[in-house]
């Protein structure tokens, strides 16, 4: 199989325009603006980049898992669109499909536990009153997100740049593969859920809750340090006669003021699923908490 960074060097030479096939740039079109140099393909229009023959949907469909990650999607048609979990993004200046750069921007980001790569149809000249639709020029991103991320939010697809009352030049998105940090093994214990961005509240009633802990590990995610905690509180209790197990608990990183702290563990003597799961943070006083990465997980396995 050819890999995605050859497809796209071949997709330079194979979908190259005889002279005067694309259209000539506006003449008002003057100030380049900064691009990947990854290919055109074909006449460049919209539907040329959304055809989903050509070398980027191809370099997309053959890209390798980065080490370190599972792969959440591929060859989408859009890119991630989540707020909540978005961290930041960089433009791929080798004008490669390279999921390992990207997955090298990811693990250089504090709190970054996914991100998506995509191909984007955008304005090679910059945009002006005389400078309405000029030529495109391809672009490879990558957007960087705090939390696992899915196919179901690919729907940042296409969006009219500049005055998009007049659709002038008509930015597209296609190409998209997502990437997720694979989950540390956590031997003795099951996973049960993936909470993203919120974590258990359990019932006050029910008397569940065993405390919690907190590992400051602002680079990574260490769920098999609550693993430990769990173990040892079980067994500290039945050393001592008291009659409660650590049955079950949900390890998340808090992020305060943007900045990853470490790993959190709450701990609970029975489990509880992902209904329960409405704790999402706080904010208030110049602080901003926020939970990122949250799984739980259940004795057994």
């Amino acid at each position: 199989m050819l890999s995605s960074v050859l497809l796209l060097a071949l997709c330079g030479l194979a979908t190259a325009s005889p002279v005067g096939a694309r259209p000539k740039p506006q003449e008002g079109c003057t100030k380049l603006l900064p691009n990947s140099g990854a290919p055109v393909p074909g006449d460049g229009s919209p539907a040329a980049y959304m055809n989903s023959t050509n070398c980027l949907w191809q370099a997309a469909a053959s890209a390798p898992t980065p080490a370190g990650y599972t792969q959440a999607f591929s060859s989408r048609g859009g890119a991630i669109f989540d707020p909540q979990g978005y961290l930041t993004y960089t433009v791929l200046q080798t004008g490669k499909y390279d999921t390992d750069a990207c997955a090298a921007f990811c693990n250089r980001v504090a709190g970054c536990a996914a991100f998506n790569i995509y191909a984007e149809r955008d304005p090679k000249y910059e945009l002006g009153a005389t400078c309405k639709n000029p030529a495109p020029a391809t672009n490879i991103a990558c957007a960087l997100y705090s939390q696992a991320i899915s196919a179901n939010t690919t729907s940042n697809s296409r969006q009219w740049a500049g005055n998009d009352r007049a659709r002038e030049f008509e930015s597209v998105v296609v190409a998209s593969n997502g990437y997720t940090l694979a989950l540390p093994a956590v031997p003795g214990y099951t996973l049960l859920s993936a909470l993203n961005a919120s974590a258990i509240t359990a019932p006050p009633a029910d008397n569940a809750y065993m405390g919690y802990s907190m590992h400051a590990s602002p680079s990574s995610y260490e769920p098999g340090k609550c693993a430990a905690d769990c173990t040892a509180k079980t067994a500290f209790n039945a050393a001592h006669g008291i009659g409660m197990a650590c049955a079950f608990f949900n390890s998340y990183v808090l992020v305060r003021n943007g900045s990853p702290e470490g790993t959190a563990c709450a701990f609970y003597t029975r489990a509880y699923d992902a209904g329960y799961a409405t704790n999402r943070g706080y904010g208030g006083g110049g602080e901003e908490v926020a939970i990122a990465q949250s799984y739980t997980f259940a004795v057994g396995g």
